[in-house]
């Protein structure tokens, strides 16, 4: 097994670790469930005890903030109300139960929320049947309940993307699967394997990560619910279309390998500078080779390795088909692939004795 992939799987635990602490500290995903099911609280009505905005070093629990500008004191909204359930008298303070720090553009919207709670005035209190002392004065979805969800997304991302990466490797180097763990799809005489540059999912992820990190940006803490749902809508359409895309591309288009048995030719992607797919009988095909691909950087010389298809008297060739990181499943590859076409390949060609 290579350090690059006990390196992967340390970092994969790690960032799970800290992704899953920090939300479950926060009770981020908690109080958005319970924001969702508080329209559905049962209310009565209550007054206002207090309404303010206050400064303070640290935002205290369950209140709305807002940073100004660079400063580092934070503005809390302080909402306090009094209500009657059952004939007992409740004091409340939550104005919402997602809470979280807010850009210095939205000192208005902090202020108009305490301007629209004055003290004395009547407001309707939205509170939990199973405990009275558990309630709300603002429920339901908002923009920055959105908002909130958007800025979780690209952590979560960036920790699916690495549970997909090392789940691979890890199936890859403790099953030893068929062909280095590629798909091959056999259909008569005909084997079908895709040889795709990057992973689909990965890809996918990735945009979703991005696009909701620069959304959050985009729409501030603050947006009209329907903008932001809007946005975070268009975000999980286009990361749909985008799956579907490159999902057909990969099977029906270039990048896969056809091994045709009956007809006795193989077929190579479209990849690697080549712009059109090439059929090679087997006859022409001499030999299959793991090539080491080295790279410099910063004085620093790491490996990559191809499987590389060898041709008699073809142009353009050889025919590198795929490149890995990892020697062990470039090597399964080529033996694999010169079973189909019977030849004889040991995988590697030059390559250095070592597995990066």
């Amino acid at each position: 097994m290579s350090p690059r992939g006990f390196f992967l799987l340390i970092l994969t635990l790690f960032s799970t670790a800290v992704v899953l602490f920090f939300q479950l500290k926060t009770d981020i995903w908690t109080n958005w469930l319970r924001q969702c099911v508080s329209r559905n609280y049962s209310n009565t009505v209550g007054v206002i005890t207090h309404s303010g905005v206050t400064e303070r070093d640290v935002a205290p629990p369950d209140s709305i903030t807002v940073k100004i500008g660079k400063e580092k004191s934070v503005y809390a909204v302080s909402v306090r109300y009094r209500y009657e359930v059952g004939g007992r008298v409740f004091e409340g303070e939550r104005f919402r139960y997602n809470s979280f720090p807010s850009s210095a553009a939205d000192a208005v919207w902090a202020k108009s929320v305490v301007a629209d709670y004055p003290i004395d005035s009547e407001v309707q209190v939205y509170y939990n049947p199973a405990n009275a002392a558990d309630s709300v004065i603002s429920p339901g979805l908002a923009g920055r309940d959105v908002v909130l969800l958007m800025f979780m997304i690209p952590f979560n991302c960036m920790m699916f993307g690495l549970w997909v990466m090392s789940v691979s490797w890890l199936r890859r180097n403790l099953f030893s699967p068929v062909a280095g763990g590629v798909k091959v799809r056999r259909e008569g005489q005909v084997v079908n394997v895709w040889l795709p540059r990057f992973m689909p999912s990965l890809i996918v992820l990735g945009f979703v990560g991005l696009s909701s990190f620069l959304s959050v940006f985009a729409l501030g803490t603050n947006p009209s619910f329907l903008t932001a749902l809007v946005v975070c809508g268009a975000i999980f359409i286009s990361a749909i279309a985008l799956y579907a895309w490159l999902w057909r591309k990969i099977h029906f288009e270039d990048q896969y390998l056809m091994i045709d048995h009956g007809a006795r030719r193989i077929r190579l992607p479209k990849a690697f500078g080549r712009k059109e797919r090439l059929t090679l009988p087997f006859e022409d095909v001499v030999d299959i080779t793991t090539e080491a691909i080295a790279r410099r950087n910063r004085g620093n010389i790491t490996y990559t390795f191809a499987p590389t298809l060898h041709a008699r008297n073809v142009p353009g060739g050889p025919f590198k088909l795929a490149n890995w990181r990892e020697r062990k499943r470039a090597n399964s590859f080529t033996r694999w692939l010169g079973e189909q076409l019977g030849l004889n390949s040991s995988g590697d060609s030059g390559s250095p004795e070592r597995d990066i």
